[in-house]
């Protein structure tokens, strides 16, 4: 991850790696912070079109990861083609079987397939 300025997400995040956080202060922080998805373009007969950059995921057999970080170059890394999307609106555009990947220091903060479908289905923006 690159070094950036302390946000709201990063705050919480660090703390995690000391004491557990709240559900209740965690989910509202993401869903409302800014950003950076790495895309594919695909070029088809019609013009180009882009697709979310899924990669299998490491850990958990049929399931897809996104990376996605607050810091452009974190993601720049993996796609030329980036843009920016709230974490609201990327829970509600995920396909099923979808995991988040946050970088975070030296390690990643993972939000499983299964928490992406209970954000989906339960949590709302502040």
């Amino acid at each position: 991850m690159t070094q950036a300025i302390q946000t709201p997400l990063r705050t919480l995040l660090a703390g995690l790696e000391n004491a557990p956080s709240s559900q209740d202060t965690l989910w509202p922080i993401f869903l409302n912070t800014l950003f950076h998805v790495p895309l594919n373009k695909v070029n088809t007969a019609t013009g180009q079109q882009f697709t979310l950059a899924l990669a299998p995921s490491k850990v958990n057999e049929n399931v897809k990861s996104l990376l996605v970080s607050e810091d452009k170059a974190d993601v720049a890394l993996f796609s030329s083609e980036v843009t920016q999307v709230q974490g609201g609106e990327l829970i509600q555009r995920l396909p099923a079987g979808v995991e988040l990947i946050l970088p975070f220091g030296e390690n990643a903060f993972t939000i499983s397939a299964e928490t992406v479908t209970w954000l989906r289905q339960n949590a709302v923006p502040a």
